[in-house]
């Protein structure tokens, strides 16, 4: 059974209790008010172009909104084919330039949170590139950790050269950041090539650490030299 018209309603209404199907070249629906799909199954964009189904805004407008539920924590989600699947859906990659949210959250539980890059993390202002003024910013946490397995390191030597002599071949100077008034205490890192990267823009703490190690252990050598010295001098046993 089909009808086009409802008398209740103001427009068109399409009603059947099989398929109702549309085929043409181009498709454009033009109104003043919402277009509401209101089914219990699925709605199928479906196409034969091996670059899939689009669906976008045209000039001059710009933003493309899809709304989810804001009184039950409602969320977009991106499955397979299966959808829901009695509630073990498969979920799919998003790929985009940006993304502009105030968190990241892995829901799963026992797992890790990845950022992936070739070059690196950078959190910055929201300047991302050299045409705007890029500003760094903190990261909070209870802990950083370094990766120092030996299963992630190759070319594994002692090192011969005194960490105290690096140490003292570091500027250590006062500044702030430009954009940012706090005062800090820090390294030029141009003047400080040993802890510096490779263009000089950034240092490297966990080397910093290293060095100071390094250099205490040689100070404590030199101390327990010392007192052996002192202990021969006054002639204790």
């Amino acid at each position: 059974m089909s009808r086009a018209f409802d008398p209740d309603k103001n427009g068109l209404s399409f009603f059947s209790s099989g398929t109702i199907g549309f085929k043409a070249q181009n498709m454009q629906f033009d109104t003043e008010r919402n277009i509401v799909f209101n089914q219990k199954g699925t709605l199928y964009f479906q196409n034969t172009d091996v670059r899939g189904t689009a669906i976008g805004v045209r000039e001059p407008h710009t933003n493309f909104y899809i709304g989810v539920s804001g009184t039950r924590d409602g969320e977009l989600r991106v499955t397979s084919k299966t959808f829901y699947n009695d509630g073990n859906p498969t979920y799919m990659n998003i790929r985009a330039r940006f993304y502009r949210g105030r968190a990241l959250i892995d829901s799963s539980s026992g797992s890790y949170l990845y950022a992936g890059s070739d070059n690196g993390l950078r959190v910055t202002s929201r300047g991302t590139n050299q045409n705007n003024s890029i500003i760094y910013r903190p990261v909070q946490a209870s802990a950083f950790q370094v990766r120092s397995s030996l299963s992630s390191k190759e070319n594994v030597s002692k090192v011969l050269e005194s960490g105290l002599s690096v140490i003292e071949d570091l500027e250590v100077i006062n500044f702030n950041y430009i954009g940012d008034n706090e005062r800090k205490i820090g390294f030029a890192a141009e003047n400080s090539p040993k802890i510096a990267s490779e263009n000089k823009d950034f240092v490297d703490l966990s080397e910093v650490v290293a060095y100071l190690t390094k250099a205490v252990q040689e100070l404590s050598s030199e101390l327990k030299e010392v007192k052996l010295e002192n202990k021969r001098i006054r002639g204790d046993k």
